[in-house]
């Protein structure tokens, strides 16, 4: 009898064991679909991401330009990468010759690409059209002066010369997409941040991300052309 009832209770431990294995993998399987399923919505949360990086480098910069007492912009651009057409900004700064050239922001990089798969639309308040965002061009760096002490004389001759060839193969001046006033005032814009779906995957859609700024210098992201969030 006593024996009986210990084989009793290593059947129960058994058959517990059995049920506990069973729910740890119901719970891995509705784990693995739960995943799944909101893939999209990953996709989604990238993209905002990289909308908002956007939306924060640029309030930024127009803060810049406000405590510099400069004239600031963005540079919106399209360029070939591994045979792909990708989109990117960099920053512009006006020199003391009202010319603009590249800058640099602390702690921010040079030179900002967007993802494959990424497109961009531009539009300006008053135009009414989208602007065309043009080709990536080579454009006059900006440093701080006090980089040039460290140079030799032949040093900084043989950079003025470059720089010059480079401007002077320009038919025309690299202009901000985006201004950025020291009055705290920007170009009022609407910029569409659009992942293409892929169509080999079934289900799978454009997403769209707008940044929106207005002439007071306001920059938000909207889910909607018309809504601000």
């Amino acid at each position: 009898m006593i024996v009986s009832q210990a084989g009793e209770q290593r059947r129960r431990q058994a058959g517990f064991s059995l049920v506990e294995l069973l729910v740890v993998l119901l719970i891995i399987g509705l784990g693995v679909k739960f995943v799944s399923s909101t893939g999209g919505d990953n996709s989604t949360q990238q993209l905002r991401a990289q909308a908002r990086t956007f939306a924060n480098h640029t309030a930024l910069l127009a803060e810049e330009a406000v405590l510099a007492n400069q004239q600031w912009g963005v540079d919106i651009y399209r360029e070939i990468v591994d045979g792909e057409d990708r989109y990117g900004y960099r920053w512009l700064r006006r020199n003391n010759d009202k010319k603009w050239q590249l800058a640099y922001l602390p702690d921010s990089p040079e030179d900002v690409l967007f993802d494959r798969g990424i497109e961009l639309s531009l539009t300006l308040d008053g135009l009414g059209e989208k602007v065309e965002i043009d080709e990536k061009r080579e454009i006059d760096d900006w440093q701080d002066p006090r980089a040039n002490q460290l140079l030799t004389d032949e040093e900084r001759q043989s950079i003025t010369e470059q720089l010059a060839a480079k401007i002077e193969d320009q038919s025309e001046p690299v202009l901000p997409s985006i201004w950025l006033l020291s009055s705290g005032e920007i170009s009022a814009f609407n910029l569409s941040i659009i992942s293409i779906g892929d169509a080999d995957v079934p289900g799978s859609e454009d997403s769209v991300i707008y940044v929106v700024g207005d002439a007071l210098g306001r920059i938000k992201l909207s889910s909607e052309l018309q809504e601000d969030e």
